[in-house]
């Protein structure tokens, strides 16, 4: 459409059913349209910035709690308790690396949409394009 008010729509429904990685091509999509929903701008970088407190998470440990250390975002997978981010790539599985991929994806292009963060551009991009890689060969070795 012409008009960026439906892709901003849609990118607010993939937001409200945590599907940040289709919300953030629709909002650049609403940006980008003939008449651009201008709101969509401020809606992104509040996408963004919760994307970047996701991957903080995930990376940073939680208080001790009942004597255990955890994450704080409680994302664990069956590789002995710890995050995907905490387990080989190999060792995810397709739905984890997939996750793991969107999350990365998203922070790529928030970091290069606000120009903030462009030092972990570095630290960030490399496995995403490797997750990338894996995913794309996983699509690749499956049957049709």
């Amino acid at each position: 459409p012409d008009n960026g008010n439906a892709h901003n729509q849609l990118a607010v429904l993939a937001v409200y059913q945590g599907r940040e990685f289709e919300a953030t091509y629709h909002y650049f999509r609403s940006l980008a349209a003939k008449q651009p929903f201008m709101s969509a701008r401020e809606n992104l970088i509040s996408m963004f910035e919760k994307n970047r407190q996701k991957l903080q998470e995930m990376v940073s440990p939680s208080p001790v709690t009942n004597g255990k250390a955890g994450r704080s975002n409680g994302h664990k997978n069956a590789h002995h308790g710890h995050t995907p981010l905490d387990t080989p790539e190999d060792e995810l599985t397709a739905e984890e690396l997939l996750d793991l991929f969107c999350v990365g994806f998203v922070r790529l292009h928030g970091i290069l949409f606000t120009k903030t963060g462009v030092e972990l551009l570095e630290t960030i991009a490399p496995p995403t394009l490797r997750q990338l890689g894996l995913i794309v060969a996983q699509k690749n070795d499956s049957p049709n």
